[in-house]
């Protein structure tokens, strides 16, 4: 797994608890071993990562929770590098990464990048018509800085400055994709801020690409050899004589100069004191741990919203599959009457996904628009799947291998209101001395955003340390 430094940690005076062993504790924890800060980290459950799990059943490795990291993610693998597995790092073959599908009228149409668009089948000669009308469409903020800050769906700014055709064909689809939302809720302001400054500094998004560079580049995408969850795991390597795993927090109380942790483990109740906390759980978790603190944060966690998924993994031989896999996979709008939300090939990602002969596929069910999908059982889960693979990629087989996967709660909803909500939050956690919060639902969904808000905690905790 690498060649490891080994580094001895000082005494300190203060005492850090991290509440959580997601990527976010994980990385804060990490950053403060770095430092030579000590610390213990509470995970709840038998084993570290949150959702970032990677299975290895009848030689198909299955990911769980995120299946890519962008290469781009700078934090992501300095991160990686300083645990010691940047070399057990994979990528995507570039071909395979780029093309992607849009199940549209009974079949796969590939959604070109950039103004090839313009001659895909995904949009109607209207459509595109309205497409190229964008530089055109009247600016709301063009008159008046009082609108600057309003807030306004994705659905309501696509459709307003791109379209139908867009909104219902290439951005719901990614909407439910990848954040499993409702486009109707959620905000263009928390999702893509960069295109909402498009429009409200150039009147235009076309007119302001320049500056959306960074922001729609594909840099391609990477994991591990033995997939994602070996991220975490070398974390908890590192730190394992800091963590006490199954050790379920109560609640957290304030004291004259700190913080008192009530924890379970094994059904024994324990207490662990400490000059600064780290609570980096789920926004719904995080909310019961601070009723004793304050119940205006409480509040506030608890409206963020958390959309259910359901992860179904499924094998096939390959000569089953009546076309070559040639793509990252394909999204379907939910006008296509086909329940799945997409579906990626995990074995054209990266080599040794499935046995030799096989073929692995990676779908999604569920979401903030299909909310009544975790109620069904796995049986009828099975059947929807089977149906929407033999009407996307016209499979007559059932799969020889099958694994079910349910999250209640999974992907964090940056809804209308959303930076508001942050806002209050963060001042009202500024008011208590050495509490600090950090997770998915800050500044960033994806694995990579996570980390990158786990570190600025972790900076600004040690900055305000005596060193």
């Amino acid at each position: 797994m690498g060649h490891f430094y080994h580094r001895t940690i000082e005494p300190s005076d203060h005492r850090t608890v991290v509440i959580g062993g997601g990527i976010a504790g994980l990385t804060a924890a990490w950053r403060l071993f770095e430092a030579g800060r000590q610390f213990t980290l509470l995970e709840q459950s038998g084993s570290v990562g949150g959702c970032i799990k990677t299975l290895n059943e009848r030689g198909y490795l299955l990911e769980l929770g995120p299946n890519t990291f962008l290469n781009s993610s700078v934090e992501l693998w300095d991160l990686a590098k300083s645990v010691g597995i940047l070399d057990l790092k994979i990528e995507t073959p570039e071909k395979i990464g780029k093309k992607r599908y849009v199940f549209k009228n009974d079949r796969l149409a590939a959604v070109p990048a950039g103004p090839k668009i313009l001659f895909s089948p995904i949009l109607s000669a209207r459509g595109r018509l309205r497409l190229l009308a964008e530089p055109f469409i009247k600016s709301k903020y063009a008159r008046s800085s009082t609108n600057a800050y309003a807030d306004e769906s994705m659905a309501s700014f696509v459709k307003r400055r791109l379209g139908d055709e867009v909104l219902n064909y290439l951005v719901t689809p990614f909407v439910s994709g990848i954040f499993a939302g409702d486009p109707e809720r959620l905000s263009i302001k928390a999702i893509f801020p960069k295109l909402a400054e498009a429009e409200q500094k150039f009147g235009s998004i076309f007119k302001g690409m320049s500056s959306l560079k960074g922001e729609i580049k594909s840099s391609g995408m990477g994991s591990f050899i033995a997939g994602i969850g070996t991220l975490p795991l070398a974390i908890e390597s590192r730190l394992k004589d800091s963590i006490i795993k199954n050790a379920a927090v109560q609640e957290i109380s304030r004291l004259n100069n700190g913080y008192n942790i009530r924890y379970a483990v094994g059904g024994e109740l324990k207490n662990i004191v400490a000059d600064i906390v780290i609570c980096a759980l789920p926004a719904y978790a995080a909310a019961e741990v601070m009723a004793n603190i304050d119940l205006n944060l409480k509040k506030s966690l608890q409206g963020i919203e958390y959309a259910p998924i359901i992860v179904i993994h499924t094998g096939y031989r390959q000569s089953d599959i009546p076309r070559k896999l040639d793509g990252f996979g394909f999204l379907v709008p939910r006008k296509q009457r086909a329940r799945i939300l997409g579906s990626l090939w995990s074995s054209s990602l990266f080599k040794d996904r499935s046995p030799d002969g096989s073929v692995l596929f990676t779908s999604f069910m569920g979401g903030m628009l299909d909310l009544e999908a975790l109620d069904l059982s796995n049986e009828d889960i099975m059947r929807v799947v089977q149906k929407d693979m033999a009407r996307t990629l016209n499979i007559k087989t059932n799969p020889n291998f099958a694994c079910i996967t349910r999250y209640t709660h999974a992907i964090p909803q940056y809804n209308l209101g959303h930076l508001n909500r942050l806002s209050n939050i963060e001042g009202l956690r500024k008011k208590y001395r050495g509490l600090f919060l950090t997770g998915s639902y800050f500044t960033g969904i994806s694995v990579a955003g996570t980390i990158e808000h786990a570190n600025k905690v972790a900076n600004e905790i040690m900055g305000g340390m005596k060193l």
